[in-house]
């Protein structure tokens, strides 16, 4: 077979690439050029007014971030990115600002974040986000983004920079922590990845990898999948949403948004696959099947509720949940007040969703009366009403899981009954990204909901769960993949919440995923 070498080209007019020596382990780096909407983000009701955090900073945003392209395979499939941003760098050890509560975590965070929130995404045949490894550069604004694809093909390369100065994680300010909508890389840089038909790859997706379980820590790594069935077709640019105005929420005009956030690709159209295994999809009528040989809890806040919602709207064919409905904070599939459904007739327990914003310091649901319980917090513990520090939901967590520990591992003395009783009852769903906004609401509630913050909390809560050997429902990359695209300024349509759907039915009714405890833990390790 001819091998065709890697070539990184131009696909829009206005950008491209130029080849850079740079130090950085190797030479073999491209500068990528910018398309011609390469901007900044603006000031709410000021379209011709730069939002920028210091006044010296230069107009030209070309002039502040280089980004680069380093491969690491002849063919460009696997490689990484490098972003420096050239202005505003608090140059140092936290430029001497003190942005933690505690020195050891701002240490961690400075190292893990670095001083710069942003969204670096490749969208095309594989839709996955990318994230800067740890690296003591971060203290001077540089940062390498690892990659590694499968599907060669065309991808847009989408570069969001929302906050800058380590506001995302600041915990020293009560306000909101202000942000902006620059783009580095316009909307319009596109890049070629790999050789080979685009098609093929992936089919053979589809057919390839060992069956997930998803009690193992080894499924939870994935990315988006094109399903479509023309990849010529795959990228047509669009309006998501607004940045700064919740135009459904407050009946607004088109007319009255600053900045609109683009899209090129289409999440109706891509399914989430892991990376190391083929994923379980069940059909409806398997879903309805699963749910009605066992009895299911789903427990949080608005979107655990929302995942209630697309389960039960998957299964049963039932209505989405309504706020403000009479069975808004608390309801089963087949209870009175749910609207006639599929499940209408199945037991009292089957599927139930109970709400419970905060989690921490509420009371624990009890484990028996469910197959399986699913809980998540922590969006709350980041509102405007909280705003907790890294150190006090830590602190929050542990004292969750060791209440939680006690009706996993109860003592034969204290219950007379098996120790083992309520294993494989609970499953902890991480936290969702929240897309990115910023209107008036968020703003007058300071709240301080960011991607880095809810990053740290995930980083907490999923090995203090891997250590009380349950299983944990992936959910932070799948959302954030979509974080840019969705209408919805506070959660995510169904079609982004199938993954947990999926995994959760996996739990109770694949045999492949139901491991003993002391498997999850070794899979962990």
């Amino acid at each position: 077979m001819m091998r065709v070498v890697f070539a990184c080209c131009i696909i829009a007019a206005a950008q491209g690439l130029k080849s850079k020596k740079l130090s950085l382990k190797t030479d073999n780096c491209q500068v990528i050029q910018p398309s011609a909407d390469a901007a900044f983000g603006t000031a709410p009701g000021h379209a011709d007014r730069p939002i920028s955090s210091n006044s010296a900073e230069t107009t030209n945003i070309a002039e502040k971030y280089q980004i680069s392209l380093c491969k690491k395979s002849e063919d460009g499939m696997e490689g990484e990115f490098r972003i420096t941003k050239l202005q505003n760098c608090l140059r140092g050890q936290s430029g001497g600002i003190k942005f933690q509560e505690q020195d050891a975590f701002q240490s961690e965070v400075e190292l893990k974040l670095g001083q710069d929130e942003f969204v670096f995404s490749l969208e095309g045949p594989e839709v996955r986000a990318l994230h800067p490894e740890m690296s003591i550069g971060h203290r001077n604004c540089e940062y390498v983004l690892p990659y590694k694809l499968v599907v060669p093909g065309k991808y847009h390369v989408n570069l969001v920079w929302t906050r800058e100065n380590y506001l995302a994680v600041a915990e020293n300010s009560k306000q909101f922590p202000e942000g902006h909508f620059d783009l580095p890389l316009g909307t319009e840089t596109f890049l070629e990845f790999g050789s080979g038909s685009t098609e093929v790859a992936l089919e053979k997706l589809k057919t390839t990898g060992p069956p997930c379980n998803y009690a193992s820590p080894e499924s939870r790594a994935g990315r988006w999948v094109y399903q479509g069935s023309n990849t010529t077709k795959m990228f047509e640019k669009r309006r998501a949403r607004c940045v700064d105005q919740d135009i459904s929420g407050d009946k607004l005009d088109e007319s009255a948004c600053t900045q609109w956030i683009h899209a090129h690709v289409d999440y109706n159209d891509y399914e989430w696959v892991p990376d190391n295994c083929k994923p379980r999809r069940f059909t409806k009528e398997e879903a309805r099947q699963c749910i009605s040989n066992h009895s299911l809890l789903i427990r949080g806040d608005s979107h655990l509720r929302h995942l209630y919602s697309a389960l039960a709207g998957y299964a049963c064919d039932m209505q989405d949940l309504i706020k403000g409905a009479g069975s808004y904070h608390s309801t089963c599939v087949s209870s009175k007040t749910t609207a006639s459904n599929l499940c209408s007739n199945l037991p009292k327990n089957a599927l139930c969703y109970r709400q419970d914003y905060f989690g921490i310091g509420e009371p624990q649901p009890k484990l028996s009366f469910f197959d399986l319980t699913v809980v998540n917090f922590g969006q709350h513990q980041a509102d405007g009403a909280h705003q907790q520090t890294l150190s006090k939901f830590k602190a929050g967590v542990k004292s969750y899981t060791t209440q939680l520990d006690k009706q996993l591992n109860p003592t034969k003395q204290a219950q007379q009954l098996p120790a083992d009783k309520n294993q494989g009852r609970f499953a902890w769903h991480e936290t969702n990204a929240l897309p990115f906004r910023l209107d008036h609401y968020v703003k007058s509630f300071k709240d301080w909901r960011t991607y880095q913050r809810l990053q740290l909390y995930n980083e907490v809560t999923t090995p203090a769960f891997e250590k009380l050997k349950v299983p944990v429902i992936p959910s932070y990359e799948s959302t954030l993949d979509f974080s840019l695209h969705t209408r919805d300024i506070a959660h995510y349509p169904k079609h982004i919440l199938m993954p947990q759907v999926h995994n959760i039915l996996a739990l109770l009714c694949d045999p492949n995923s139901q491991s003993k405890p002391e498997e999850v833990v070794e899979a962990t390790k």
